[in-house]
């Protein structure tokens, strides 16, 4: 019986220390923000612009992993803002003069733009956008005649281009390629599959976030490379397979790992891991595995799920970058046949030059039971290994238990769950602005409103105070604003704690390391070693990133007063304060006005999970099925981590303990069924049958 879903809480001290281990990419992406950083101030220092401690916090929201998406981030949020700042001008020019009408303003155009941060693919921009026109409109209102409110505006546009400018330039020569890091991402599939198969238990959770994290990212960089030109037509193709392949080897491996009847024996696992780590030392080469040959020991004396295990193991190998849309094994006899489908659907985006071949290289485990070879030119894939053709018609005759066992646990357990969630909402459709509740769900104006009520508060506080140093109070209702009350207290509670970290590592570095600066290169290092700092947090798990945003943001501000570096800690005392008060205000505003519950979400999740799974258990053709896989993992992932966040809401809002219990357990039956739902469905009917009498 499945046992429900272990309660996540906030992250102690040693989980906060293996939260901050390293992995791969991690160093580099953190170098590469803090050179930007630094870079940043150079410029800033050179130029006399103010604001620069903005102008080096900006590049954290505009750096992701790979070059492509670092680019064209950097270049759109430009373009966004230079649309708002004249936006904001064209205001300026019948509210100049009125503090009254410009406080309206101010209002209105908040609560707009975070309407479209909540219902519409504005999300990841909006809240920013926001932040810029009340800031602009506010330093309107400091400006003592016309011509210096707009050099004002002028200067908080450099403020971002400036960054904007560093980081393209940064990104274009040292960020890795979007083909590079899916390459890297394949390999680390393909290790930790290894790592399961040979029992390591230190592999499990890296194996399950593995699992459950789908293959959206995956096939974004894939989609990505062929745009830049680093993926041919033809890898392309072959690479997409080869994620639907690590998907089904993943789904394998879990089903050998979770279900009694389908541990496979060490006669098994060693040869098949011993493969897959040759297969992933290619990957990292550069290249991709094609004709790859598995021979393994008859799976006639296995049980049932055993030998589903695997055939569809063995045919996620020898298939693994096979761009074929369908490969047929003639039957004879005494075989039945099998279809073994690829992916070969390519993206109509421009035509992208081929990639140079990297030489294939042959290796063969200790017990010479296999062999890979390397290349990255998808026409040798054609060539699929003949001697794997007794197995894959073995794989047809016995190769999905899972899907007949799935259909009958599934479906109480679909029952059970749906008692307890609404009906799963219908699918949004693809390529709209909005999103399908944008007129319908009231939580969208009501965050908006929560919002820009927190921001105008803090504005009208801090101005009749006349404390302009605590200003940072109202950037901080725009930043921490979040849909629910939990993700919005889980955001200000690790504001609070990078503020305080950050503040700290500012006053020091105030205190005993401006004083010594004599040069431009020293500011320099300065901030180089706090963005790395901040970056090393913020680029990590998901679980602190946010706080390291908020390190960079205090630190920054510490040590960058106007255009370079400063002494008066009065400054770095008021801005720390603004931040703390600023959270306090939206934790006040959102948890007792309109609060919205996280439970909607994991309900609408949960019912989705459900739907997804009864459509797969139903879809005979393998490329599907792993695709629907895919996307059934990741909503199990994410469901997951918003289980995690309930305890972050207030008593009041918190639905009750039953309620959790209820929905941990749901979902850690959905989660016992996941391999056998996503196998091959292609099974004999006694397979089936013994698959179907098997524990759930």
């Amino acid at each position: 019986m499945a046992l429900p879903a272990a309660e996540v809480r906030s992250p102690g001290p040693r989980e906060v220390l293996r939260l901050l281990a390293p992995f791969p990419g991690r160093m580099s992406i953190a170098v590469r923000v803090a050179l930007i950083c630094a870079l940043t101030a150079l410029v800033t220092a050179a130029y006399g612009t103010p604001e620069a401690a903005l102008s080096a916090y900006v590049v954290f929201f505009m750096i992701r992993a790979d070059r492509v998406t670092s680019v064209v981030l950097a270049a759109a949020l430009l373009v966004i803002v230079t649309i708002v700042i004249g936006l904001v001008l064209g205001i300026a020019i019948f509210s100049i003069d009125y503090s009254i009408l410009r406080v309206a303003c101010m209002a209105v155009l908040s609560v707009g733009l975070l309407y479209l941060t909540s219902a519409s693919k504005l999300r990841p921009v909006g809240a920013i956008l926001a932040m810029i026109v009340g800031f602009g409109l506010d330093q309107l209102g400091l400006a003592p005649f016309g011509e210096a409110a707009t050099r004002a505006l002028l200067y908080i546009w450099l403020t971002i281009a400036i960054p904007v400018g560093v980081a393209i330039v940064v990104n274009l020569l040292i960020a890795p390629s979007p083909r590079k890091l899916a390459h890297a991402q394949l390999a680390k599939r393909l290790r930790l599959a290894a790592q399961r198969l040979r029992g390591d238990d230190a592999a499990r959770d890296a194996f399950n976030a593995s699992l459950h994290e789908g293959d959206k990212q995956l096939l974004t960089w894939l989609k990505l490379s062929k745009l830049e030109g680093s993926s041919s037509a033809a890898d392309f193709a072959a690479l997409r397979q080869a994620v639907a392949s690590s998907t089904a080897l993943l789904v394998g491996v879990a089903l050998a790992d979770r279900e009694p009847g389908a541990r496979l024996p060490d006669a098994y696992t060693t040869p098949i891991a011993a493969t897959l780590d040759e297969m992933a030392d290619i990957l990292d080469q550069g290249g991709y595995p094609v004709d790859v040959t598995l021979a393994l020991p008859p799976t006639d004396t296995l049980p049932p799920l055993a030998r589903v295990a695997a055939t569809d193991l063995q045919a996620a190998i020898t298939h693994f970058a096979e761009p074929a849309a369908t490969t047929d094994v003639a039957s004879t006899a005494s075989t039945a046949s099998t279809a073994s489908t690829a992916s070969t659907a390519s993206t109509a985006s421009t035509a992208s030059t081929a990639s140079t071949a990297s030489t294939a290289s042959s290796a063969s485990s200790a017990s010479s039971v296999s062999s890979v070879s390397s290349a990255s030119s998808a026409s040798s894939a054609s060539s699929a290994s003949s001697a794997s053709s007794a197995s894959s018609a073995s794989s047809a005759s016995s190769a999905s238990s899972a899907s007949s066992a799935s259909s009958a646990s599934s479906a109480s357990t679909a029952s059970t769950a749906s008692a307890t969630t609404p009906d799963a909402p219908a699918a949004a459709p693809r390529g709209g602005f909005f999103l399908p509740d944008a007129r319908t769900n009231p939580d969208h104006i009501r965050y908006a409103l929560k919002t820009t009520a927190a921001a105008i508060f803090c504005y009208l506080l801090y101005s009749q105070l006349d404390w302009s140093g605590i200003h940072t109070c109202v950037v901080t209702c725009y930043i921490v604003s979040l849909g629910s009350t939990a993700e919005t207290v889980e955001k200000l509670t690790l504001r609070i704690f990078g503020c305080i970290v950050g503040a700290l590592l500012g006053t020091a570095a105030l205190v005993f390391v401006v004083p010594s600066l004599s040069s431009v290169g020293h500011l320099m290092a300065l901030v180089f070693a706090g963005g790395w700092l901040a970056a090393w947090v913020a680029f990590g798990s998901p679980r602190i990133a946010y706080a390291g945003f908020q390190i960079a943001f205090a630190f920054f501000l510490c040590v960058i007063q106007g255009a370079g570096p400063g002494f008066d800690l009065t400054i770095a005392r008021d801005r720390t304060i603004g931040i703390l008060l600023g959270n306090v205000v939206v934790y006040l505003v959102f948890t007792r006005i309109w609060p919205v519950s996280i439970g909607k979400q994991i309900d609408a999740g949960l019912a989705a999970l459900i739907d997804q799974w009864r459509r797969l258990v139903q879809v005979a053709q393998p490329a599907e099925r792993r695709a629907l896989a895919a996307d059934a993992f990741a909503r199990h992932g994410a469901i997951t981590q918003e289980l995690g966040l309930v305890h972050y809401e207030p008593s009041w809002v918190r639905p009750a303990a039953s309620w959790l219990a209820t929905r941990r357990r749901a979902l850690a039956e959905l989660g016992a069924l996941e391999g056998r739902c996503s196998c091959s469905p292609n099974a004999s009917p006694a397979t089936r049958r013994s698959a179907r009498s098997s524990p759930a």
